[in-house]
């Protein structure tokens, strides 16, 4: 078929950590944004902390669609990150659609 399908998102964002994990391995905090395809799902904005050997990543999406999609799809990414030499035990996803205390969790 003439429509090619996008990768899935697990396959999006583990490129993109892969590419950005070399930067955060010396430590300190690392932020980036990304554009999943298809463009329906919108921005991803991406914060990386590495604290010595520990590496956490926070995700921030449009909205709660986005955040359950890309939730369902955290096994696959960790395995993706771990072929590829990138540890991440913990990720955090926050959707900022409605606003509220912490929309933003005072990282924009």
């Amino acid at each position: 078929p003439p429509v090619s399908t996008p990768p899935a998102v697990a396959t999006q964002l583990s490129d993109a950590f892969v590419t950005h994990a070399r930067v955060v391995e010396n430590g300190g905090v690392h932020e980036f944004q990304l554009r999943l395809d298809p463009p329906e799902l919108g921005e991803v904005k991406v914060r990386v902390l590495a604290m010595g050997d520990r590496i956490e990543a926070r995700l921030m999406v449009s909205d709660d669609a986005v955040k359950r999609l890309i939730e369902s799809q955290l096994p696959e990414l960790r395995q993706r990150l771990e072929a590829a030499g990138v540890s991440v035990p913990k990720f955090d996803v926050t959707s900022g659609g409605g606003g509220g205390a912490n929309a933003g969790g005072g990282w924009e």
